[in-house]
């Protein structure tokens, strides 16, 4: 059992820090997690039509986009803007992030994907942060889209 918890927290770090073949609102085919894209190239063709998609491809690796689609890794991000912290139906929140009492706004948001375990430490969110202001401003443009 360890060993499996071990195994899928190594997993889930790792693709964190790599972009996903699947673009955010397409589906898999099922419910497993989209598997890496070996670099961003590979996605940038179909993703230059939809600046949103570019924002988003790094967060596929973890997290689906649509009601529809239910969770993954990571909560779906259907109307995370607006949305209290930790309360997505059917995830197994960490208690750090359900007590947060955050609400998902763009300063939370920009404070939060900057450096996530700062902003909510002990949460479980397997993604070191976007140091860099523009593509966290992007990312969040994206996210106000996610309906």
């Amino acid at each position: 059992m360890k060993m499996t918890l071990a195994l899928a927290a190594v997993l889930a770090l790792s693709a964190c820090s790599k972009p996903a073949e699947t673009m955010p609102g397409e589906s898999t085919g099922g419910t497993e997690t989209a598997a890496p894209a070996a670099n961003t190239a590979e996605a940038a063709p179909a993703a230059a039509e939809d600046p949103a998609k570019v924002a988003l491809v790094q967060c596929a690796v973890c997290h689906k986009f649509t009601a529809a689609e239910g969770n993954s890794l990571g909560p779906n991000l259907a109307g995370v803007v607006g949305r209290k912290a930790g309360t997505v139906a059917g995830f197994a929140y960490s208690p750090a992030m359900k007590d947060s009492g955050k609400t998902w706004d763009e300063a939370t948001l920009n404070a939060y994907l900057e450096k996530p375990m700062a902003f909510i430490p002990g949460n479980r969110m397997a993604f070191a942060g976007e140091t860099n202001p523009t593509k966290r401003a992007a990312i969040i443009e994206a996210l106000k889209g996610l309906k």
